[in-house]
């Protein structure tokens, strides 16, 4: 939503699964396959209705892209979703440093 409002992306952009996202089984999914295409705002959906962790991966590869690394960490965990965890200069890495930087300028700490 960051990219959306900042102008970097609109809801109707178009977000291809990838097979690292579709694998994601563990926990809630949207039952999302390898290769299909999705509007962001469809991705949003996935990701909050049914809580899909498949849409979660799908959007913070597509945008990872547009946000500095993570520098408070190597790696980060992912529990069952992803074996070894993120590297914290992947697309996802990206993504989530970005999350951890928003939570703490909101005062959220040990995120």
């Amino acid at each position: 939503l960051r990219a959306v409002q900042r102008g970097l992306a609109r809801l109707d952009d178009l977000v291809r699964v990838s097979e690292t996202a579709a694998a994601c089984k563990a926990g809630t999914h949207a039952h999302l396959s390898s290769g299909e295409l999705y509007s962001v705002r469809d991705m949003l959906y996935a990701l909050m209705l049914p809580s899909g962790n498949d849409a979660a991966v799908a959007l913070a590869e597509h945008f990872g892209a547009h946000f500095e690394p993570a520098t408070t960490v190597d790696v980060f965990p992912s529990g069952d979703f992803y074996a070894g965890g993120w590297c914290a200069d992947s697309l996802v890495g990206r993504f989530l440093g970005e999350m951890n930087r928003v939570a703490s300028d909101c005062g959220a700490e040990h995120t």
